[in-house]
């Protein structure tokens, strides 16, 4: 079990009220990677307590640092990562001061494969997570699923929107204020993503993925290799903890179905193959995803892992 965090990301705006968000906005961000790392300390004296801690992988800072609120404006590009690097390295020591027995490390949603300097020496697993959007990305560029009104919706998104999607200036959310901070995702999005034809979302997808194939590949045999060698040169062990291809409607079935499985046993297959020490079938695979069903699948995919061990 990998111990982790997304307070900052997206916890708390499932709680009733605003109180939990509030008590994490109201720690300066410059204490927030220390407060976890207390926290995450205390529950591993815990789980050690009930004579648990032999299921502990490792510890984790937060999910995503990169994308989450750790700082006060998630940003983009490689400041972001160079930015938190000295308080990142500050929540590790006291991490693994209190537990030195336990694995501690940062999670990336998306990897600085471009500037592995950043990510701290002290991170004792090169955990990070691989989304290779490709064919997914020029799909949102072309819908333009992530825009903001008055740019939004556009004529091609709602060209692949459901026969009975209200029009967005008539649509309404009773998402609270507070809930859409906490949460980072937009208005924008929970529309197109609660609203959008999956069968129609899918079939573009399959449409275009074969001028996306090779680049997709190539991305991803990149970055995995730039991980490895940052863990090789650290003497780590390297895991991806999320991926393959991104973030998708809840009933779309294109990474469940068999391109989106293709390219996940390509990326597991390469994770052997470099040798990894740890990997996942997709992200589409978890328990609340309809993706959970596949279980011969998943079965394949562990197995193949674990024979190449």
């Amino acid at each position: 079990m990998i111990i982790s965090s997304w307070e900052y990301q997206q916890s708390s705006a499932f709680l009733s009220n605003s109180s939990w968000h509030d008590m994490l906005s109201a720690i300066p961000a410059k204490n927030r990677h220390e407060a976890l790392a207390h926290a995450e300390a205390k529950l591993v004296t815990y789980l050690k307590k009930e004579s648990l801690d032999d299921r502990i992988a490792y510890v984790e800072i937060h999910n995503e640092v990169d994308l989450s609120r750790l700082t006060e404006v998630p940003s983009e590009g490689l400041d972001t990562f160079w930015a938190q690097r000295p308080y990142l390295e500050n929540a590790l020591r006291l991490l693994q001061d209190a537990h030195p027995d336990v694995l501690s490390t940062v999670c990336y949603g998306i990897p600085p494969y471009l500037d592995l300097a950043s990510i701290p020496d002290n991170a004792q697993v090169a955990h990070q997570h691989f989304y290779i959007y490709g064919v997914l990305a020029s799909l949102e560029a072309w819908a333009q699923v992530r825009a903001e009104p008055p740019i939004f919706p556009t004529e091609e998104l709602k060209s692949i929107l459901r026969d009975d999607a209200p029009p967005f200036d008539e649509w309404t959310t009773t998402i609270e204020p507070w809930r859409l901070q906490a949460t980072g995702i937009t208005t924008s999005m929970f529309y197109a993503y609660d609203w959008v034809d999956p069968i129609a979302w899918d079939a573009w997808l399959y449409r275009h993925f074969a001028e996306h194939e090779i680049a997709m590949k190539q991305a991803l045999e990149a970055r995995l290799q730039a991980v490895m060698i940052w863990a090789t040169h650290h003497d780590v062990p390297a895991v991806i903890g999320e991926g393959w291809i991104g973030y998708t409607p809840l009933e779309a079935d294109f990474e469940d179905g068999p391109v989106g499985q293709y390219f996940a046993a390509y990326a597991v297959q390469r994770c052997a193959d470099l040798g990894y020490w740890g990997t996942l079938p997709g992200s589409n695979s978890a328990p609340h995803h309809p993706g959970w069903a596949n279980i011969e699948f998943q079965r394949r995919l562990n197995g193949l892992f674990q024979e190449a061990k």
